[in-house]
């Protein structure tokens, strides 16, 4: 069974530097970047391994936009080659966005995903420059730069972190006053939630569900998406979780199981890389490795006695292996 969706990692490379960033320790002065043949054959080796499978392809980094040249070659290449029925997205930090960058999407048909996570303090208290400085002002001014209809292409994409969750509700309508089509919420995966977080974390759903149903209304074209996964032993469970999710081409040409080892300094690391990699951009995903790879996730993720959880699982899993968990 391979993944429904494959995400394309172009680079390592960043102009910030959040501080729930999944990059870890990686060392950014040893720039990594993938070419656009090695996309193209990556993607290409990744849709015949998948067949009528593959529902999504993601663009991630780094930031894609500090290569913008390059996505005007990447973009339409791959809605002509995935078609016109393909998911397609690409997560951008939103500091280098501007009108005509947002045209090109739209004209690409892909959809451009903005991280922000609400109000100036929620966004400037995690991503932050190379100096800790604030990101806020900059990347609301590039969304608001843009007309209406141009606005309300690009989706929103907010990390939640325990610091922030009691203010969900207040990010939440300014991030509705922006005019983006679409909301997706995310957490942060190193952090451990107390009960008491999770108590102010249900409060402000809830009141952010009645401001969504009420007030709010038509705010976005879809009910904001939510990071919450469920998890249960079994055979079925077993093939579900096998078959959803991602395989990673990380930008040094290595296909990995998560993008959260693709865009870390796993991708760096001669001994990590030959423990996590799945095959390459000559050869393709190893479907093997990646579904021997699934299997032991699901077993750790089983012995450890949850069955709910926020967020990608296997981005926790991983996060907890790169940390010695």
């Amino acid at each position: 069974t391979i993944p429904q969706e494959i995400d394309i990692c172009v680079s390592n490379q960043c102009n910030l530097r959040c501080r729930y960033c999944y990059s870890g320790n990686l060392d950014r002065s040893r720039a990594q970047r993938l070419d656009l043949r090695r996309m193209k054959l990556a993607v290409l080796r990744y849709l015949r391994a998948a067949g009528p499978r593959a529902e999504k392809i993601s663009i991630s980094g780094g930031e894609p936009l500090l290569d913008k040249r390059l996505l005007a070659s990447l973009l339409p290449w791959l809605r002509r080659t995935a078609g016109p029925g393909m998911e397609i997205e690409c997560f951008s930090n939103g500091t280098l966005l501007d009108r005509s960058t947002a045209e090109l999407f739209r004209r690409s048909g892909v959809h451009l995903k903005i991280s922000l996570d609400g109000a100036a303090a929620s966004q400037d208290l995690n991503r932050v420059t190379g100096a800790g400085g604030p990101s806020f002002a900059l990347v609301a001014r590039n969304i608001k730069a843009l007309p209406k209809d141009l606005r309300r292409t690009l989706g929103i994409s907010s990390t939640v972190t325990r610091a922030t969750a009691p203010r969900l509700s207040e990010n939440i309508k300014f991030l509705a006053s922006l005019g983006a089509g679409d909301l997706g919420l995310s957490f942060a995966v190193q952090e451990k939630w107390s009960r008491r977080d999770l108590a102010d974390l249900r409060r402000e759903l809830k009141a952010s569900y009645a401001y969504l149903t009420g007030e709010g209304r038509g705010a976005f074209k879809e009910p904001p998406k939510f990071g919450y996964k469920t998890l249960r032993p079994g055979k079925a469970w077993l093939e579900n979780f096998c078959g959803q999710g991602e395989v990673s081409i990380g930008p040094d040409g290595y296909f990995y199981p998560c993008s959260i080892l693709s865009a870390s300094s796993v991708a760096q690391d001669v001994a990590l890389r030959a423990r996590y990699a799945a095959g390459d951009w000559r050869s393709g995903p190893d479907l093997v490795k990646v579904r021997a790879s699934r299997e032991k996730a699901f077993r750790a993720i089983m012995a450890c006695g949850q069955r709910e959880f926020l967020g990608c699982l296997l981005c926790i899993y991983y996060s907890s292996l790169r940390g010695g968990g």
